[in-house]
């Protein structure tokens, strides 16, 4: 079991990074694109075509992608309250909860979010734009965005359970 977790992990992290990667990647291309539009409309007054529209398609792709790692560089919003008071298995059991509750609410959600994707997929939804462009394309950001904070969600669960069940200790 731990040969197969430790392979998954493997595989997790390289997901997240390359994830973080595509992100950075399109925030850098959103970014050289409308400075570069915004050189173009008031030194030329010729700005690029579409290029709202195109942020539009590259924005779900910096929000969505990132969301796994964040999760599992704890980067996310915690609150510590309480946890920290509780020691032993209750903390334990505690600390499982939210990876049980975010693998079944991101599941829905990329199930959900799937749908969308695909419905637009396959009716080949375009934008009303300069050029053509298709919604499908920034759509495709959101589940499998979700899908990768899904795994992450769920795998994270499955360590803390399998801490639950090795704990020991009594309770202080």
């Amino acid at each position: 079991m731990n040969h197969i977790l430790e392979y998954v992990d493997r595989i997790m992290k390289f997901l997240r990074i390359t994830f973080v990667g595509i992100s950075g990647i399109a925030l850098l291309f959103l970014t050289v694109m409308t400075t570069a539009d915004t050189f173009m409309r008031f030194v030329f007054n010729n700005p690029f075509p579409a290029s709202v529209e195109i942020s539009q398609l590259i924005q779900p792709y910096i929000v969505f992608l990132p969301f796994a790692f964040a999760l599992n560089s704890k980067s996310h919003v915690r609150v510590t309250l309480f946890t920290e008071r509780i020691k032993g298995k209750p903390r334990l059991i505690i600390e499982f909860l939210p990876y049980l509750i975010g693998t079944i609410f991101f599941g829905i959600m990329t199930y959900i979010s799937w749908i969308r994707f695909y419905d637009s997929f396959k009716i080949n939804e375009t934008m009303l734009a300069a050029i053509r462009l298709y919604w499908w394309v920034g759509k495709l950001a959101m589940p499998v965005g979700l899908a990768l904070i899904t795994l992450e969600s769920a795998i994270n669960g499955i360590h803390s359970f399998i801490e639950i069940i090795k704990y020991k200790g009594k309770v202080s």
